[in-house]
């Protein structure tokens, strides 16, 4: 083969190709050359040899089918979770004003009443309604304009002096008159000497150049007496002091008498916020919103089974909801079906399982014992976890309604096998864990479906 067909990378196969090397290739009758004809004979005498030219094919690489229901790493498994748990993010109090779904009046009272109206503020419900959630998200619009917002927990047996100091040491400089310092240090001297509601307001009462909001969350968890008496006194004494001060109270409780004991003077300085269920429809828009961001999606179906089971609970819903996600991820869904809730919901017992063991086994035994009448089992919850515990007249509601439509399960007697995850508090009959009616709830559904895992394995192989 010519130079030529080497240079261009022809092939003898190509008639193009074998009529050129053919033509190249004959002896010039004028110069009776033998051989190859010479580069100056073809293209003139300035003509140079061509360099030798090796052309690399171009190869594409195989790419092998992904091998379906081909099993991934734990590693890789958590990865794919990743998005969903971050999208239901049940760990914490939501932290975007988006995700704060069914609360728009309660953010509304507690800015015009505290942010623009100077009042104090309790916010009380049940836990896992979303308290916690309400107020960061009123302290991230309350600083949005112009005020001064501390947080902090509240803990057991803490004196009122390790409460309320930090919170003052971490007020911003710029909210005093640099001309008033040796005041300022006067002051703090004398609380931290005898740090009681009247020394603290003394010092609050250099606070010149903005408003300062004091956020005391889980406020319920705060057993010393002498405590809590104290931080009612601040309240009383700040308002009647006129103190550019607000403090916002959150906990666990059925009305503001039970979260603080005060004198009933300072309730015209308090604005009361107590935090109802989610209705269904908001709780089905919490679902949307968390499936959008995770990248899939409920079917109606799905949803409506949620809310039944979350009982207005924003935590129980994202909970379900985030492990019922999971469970389709797992099978490469993208629509989140009524059998894959079934599922999770199943997988958030057996995780609550792990924290509550005692209640979880109580529960399990009952959801069988009752298999055929649950319904005494099921209202006692659905009672508990709407109103956080059942009165007197619950019970003789409940009983009585169980008469009138046949039931031969009487509810006391429902409330005394609950005994052991039960207790008093006042005139109410709560739950120990007061997470726990919802999970109730679910432990009745799986005696009647059960092995629903094992069922929606099968479904999807």
């Amino acid at each position: 083969m010519s130079w030529f067909s080497d240079l261009f990378g022809f092939k003898k196969s190509s008639s193009r190709a074998a009529r050129a090397e053919e033509e190249f290739d004959a002896p010039s009758a004028e110069t009776e050359v033998e051989g190859e004809a010479a580069p100056a004979q073809l293209f003139g005498q300035n003509a140079q040899a061509a360099p030798e030219v090796k052309l690399t094919p171009v190869v594409t690489p195989f790419v092998p089918e992904p091998v379906e229901n081909a099993p991934i790493s734990p590693l890789e498994a958590a990865r794919k979770r990743q998005r969903v748990s971050l999208a239901f993010d049940v760990s914490q109090p939501v932290s975007s004003r988006d995700a704060l779904r069914g609360r728009d009046s309660k953010l509304t009272a507690l800015l015009s009443g505290t942010l623009y109206g100077g009042n104090h503020a309790f916010i009380y419900g049940p836990r896992g309604s979303g308290k916690t959630s309400l107020a960061r998200i009123f302290g991230d619009y309350a600083d949005e304009e112009g005020a001064v917002v501390l947080y902090m927990a509240s803990i057991g047996n803490i004196t009122f002096s390790e409460l309320m100091l930090p919170y003052a040491d971490q007020i911003p400089s710029t909210c005093f008159d640099p001309r008033d310092q040796q005041l300022l240090q006067d002051a703090m001297a004398q609380a931290r000497q005898s740090c009681t509601a009247r020394t603290l307001v003394n010092y609050l009462a250099e606070i010149k150049y903005s408003r300062v909001i004091f956020i005391l969350d889980e406020f319920d968890r705060i057993e010393n007496k002498e405590t809590r008496t104290e931080v009612a006194s601040l309240l009383k004494l700040s308002s009647d002091a006129r103190l550019p001060v607000s403090f916002l109270l959150v906990g666990i409780a059925s009305d503001v008498p039970a979260l603080i004991d005060a004198h009933p003077s300072l309730r015209r300085h308090v604005t009361p916020v107590s935090i109802e269920p989610l209705t269904d429809e908001e709780v089905c828009a919490v679902l949307d919103l968390c499936a959008t961001n995770s990248g899939l999606a409920f079917t109606k179906e799905a949803k409506s089974h949620i809310a039944d089971i979350a009982c207005g609970s924003p935590y129980h819903a994202r909970l379900f909801g985030m492990h019922s996600a999971c469970v389709a991820l797992d099978a490469n869904n993208g629509t989140i079906s009524n059998t894959s809730v079934a599922a999770g919901m199943e997988a958030a017992f057996n995780e609550w399982n792990e924290f509550n063991v005692d209640d979880a086994e109580l529960f399990k035994q009952l959801a069988e014992a009752e298999a055929d009448h649950p319904e005494s089992l099921g209202e006692f919850a659905r009672k508990a976890a709407h109103r956080r515990g059942l009165d007197v007249t619950d019970i003789k509601e409940l009983v009585m309604s169980e008469a009138a439509s046949g039931s031969v399960r009487d509810l006391s007697t429902a409330a005394a096998r609950l005994a052991p995850a039960i207790t008093s508090e006042g005139d109410l009959v709560v739950f120990k864990d007061s997470l726990a009616p919802q999970f109730l709830l679910v432990a009745l559904e799986l005696s009647q479906a059960p092995g629903t895992t094992q069922a929606y394995a099968r479904e999807q192989a």
